[in-house]
């Protein structure tokens, strides 16, 4: 699955290839916009393996920044659950029987 990010344009380089500052999080990486040559400064872009895709308003970005958050969220409330002591196997998972691994059918037969 892939995954789109909105972020905001801060600063354009015009050039052979056109590219942007893009802010997300705190954090500015350097985006491919020549996918949106109609972006500008201050614009919203979803920017998906370093290359702007399309633009999007303030309040959509938004929209989907608080989802990904929830979703971030909710994914480290179950992988904390998953780990904490006494936690449930998955259906139809089962532990392993010592010394079944691939390896240690090599080292019996040696």
């Amino acid at each position: 699955m892939c995954l789109g990010i909105p972020v905001e344009l801060r600063s354009i380089r015009e050039g052979t290839l056109r590219t942007g500052e893009a802010h997300f999080d705190g954090v500015a990486r350097e985006v491919c916009l020549a996918y949106v040559p109609e972006a500008m400064v201050g614009d919203f872009v979803i920017v998906h393996a370093g290359f702007a895709i399309c633009r999007i308003d303030r309040e959509t970005a938004a929209r989907t920044l608080s989802c990904l958050e929830e979703i971030a969220a909710a994914s480290l409330s179950v992988s904390l659950r998953a780990a904490a002591p006494g936690a449930r196997r998955r259906s139809g998972a089962r532990p392993r029987a010592r010394g079944s691994s691939a390896s240690s059918a090599r080292q019996r037969r040696d």
